[in-house]
C-alpha cells in the first residue's frame, strides 16, 4: 500500500499551543493593569470586578448561544470545581503578595505547569515521556533565573499561599482537559464567571472603595481581557494533553517582562535574559517533538 499523507486524523497541538501562547499574552496584560490599580483599590475588590465585568461581556454571547443551551451541562460537578480552584488560585495569589515580595510570588506561582504535568499522570492517565519532563523542568529552572529564590524565603511559610495558588491552577486546568471538547467554552466560561462572582461578593462590603473614571475603565478592561484569555485556555485545554501545552505556560512571564520594560520601566540583568532564553528554548523544544511526532504520524496512513 503506498503511504499517504492525508490529514483525516488532523494533529490539534500546534493550535492549541498558539491558544495558549496567546492566553498567556493576555494574562500579562491583565497582571500589567491589575498592578496599576494595586495601589489605589483593594485587590479582593478588583477580582470581583473582574469577574463582574466579564459576566457583562459573555451576556450577549449567552443570550446568541442560548440560556438553557449554554447552562445545560452533564458535567456540572467538574464546572463548579473549576470555578472552585480558579476562585482558589486567583485569591491565594493576592494573599501571598501580602506577605511576600512580588518577585517571590511570582517565581513560585509558575509552579503551575510542573503541577499541570504531574497531575496529569494519575488524573488524566497521559504518558509524560523524560522530554516534556525535561523541557517542563527546565522552563521553570529560566523562572528562577529571573525571580531567585533565597533559602530563607523559601522556608518561608507564606510560600505556601503562591504555592497553593499553582496547584488550584493547576487543578482547574486538568478539570478542564478531563471535560474535554464535550463541554462548549461558554458554558465552562459561564459557570467559572458566575461562581467567582458569587464567592467575591460576600468580600465587596468589607473592601469596596468607589472606583473614579479611569479606575471603572480598567476594571471593565480586565473583565474584557480576563473573558477571551479564559476562552483561549478552555479551548486549548479541550484540544491536547494538558503536558503538551504546559511548558508554553511559562511565555506570559516573558510578555509580563516586556509589558513591564515598556510601561513599568523595569528592565533585567544578564541572568535575567538567560532566563528567558531557556524559557524560550524549552517550549521550542515541546514544539519541535510535536512537529516530529505529528510528521511520523502521518508518514503511513493505508489508502481506504
Amino acid at each position: 500500500m503506498a503511504p499517504s499523507t492525508s490529514h483525516s486524523s488532523k494533529d490539534h497541538s500546534f493550535f492549541a499551543i498558539s491558544l495558549i501562547l496567546s492566553a498567556a499574552l493576555v494574562f500579562a496584560m491583565i497582571d500589567g493593569v491589575s498592578q496599576h490599580l494595586a495601589g489605589k483599590y483593594p485587590a479582593f475588590q478588583v477580582i470581583w470586578m473582574r469577574y463582574g465585568f466579564s459576566a457583562i461581556v459573555l451576556l450577549p454571547f449567552i443570550l446568541r448561544h442560548g440560556f438553557i443551551k449554554t447552562v445545560k451541562t452533564s458535567a456540572w460537578k467538574f464546572q463548579l470545581l473549576r470555578a472552585l480552584f480558579v476562585f482558589l488560585s486567583g485569591t491565594a495569589f493576592v494573599l501571598g503578595q501580602q506577605y511576600l515580595a512580588l518577585p517571590v510570588a511570582t517565581a513560585i506561582s509558575f509552579a503551575s505547569p510542573f503541577f499541570i504535568t504531574l497531575l496529569s499522570i494519575p488524573l488524566l492517565a497521559e504518558k509524560v515521556g523524560l522530554r516534556r519532563w525535561t523541557a517542563v523542568t527546565t522552563g521553570f529552572v529560566g523562572v528562577l533565573l529571573i525571580f531567585p529564590i533565597s533559602g530563607e524565603q523559601l522556608v518561608d511559610p507564606t510560600v505556601l499561599y503562591p504555592l497553593f495558588s499553582a496547584a488550584s491552577w493547576a487543578m482547574a486546568m486538568v478539570i478542564t482537559r478531563k471535560m474535554g471538547d464535550k463541554q462548549h467554552p461558554l458554558t465552562t466560561l459561564y459557570y467559572t464567571t458566575l461562581g467567582g462572582f458569587l464567592i467575591t461578593t460576600t468580600f465587596i462590603p468589607f473592601f469596596w472603595l468607589t472606583p473614579d473614571f479611569e479606575g471603572w475603565v480598567l476594571m471593565a478592561l480586565i473583565g474584557f481581557l480576563y473573558t477571551i484569555a479564559q476562552f483561549l485556555v478552555i479551548r486549548a485545554f479541550s484540544l491536547v494533553s494538558a503536558s503538551v501545552i504546559a511548558p508554553f505556560s511559562y511565555s506570559q512571564l516573558i510578555w509580563a517582562i516586556i509589558i513591564g520594560m515598556i510601561f513599568f520601566n523595569s528592565f533585567l540583568d544578564i541572568r535575567g535574559w538567560v532566563g528567558i532564553a531557556i524559557i524560550i528554548t524549552s517550549g521550542v523544544y515541546v514544539w519541535y517533538r510535536e512537529r516530529v511526532l505529528h510528521r511520523r504520524s502521518l508518514a503511513i496512513v493505508p489508502h481506504s
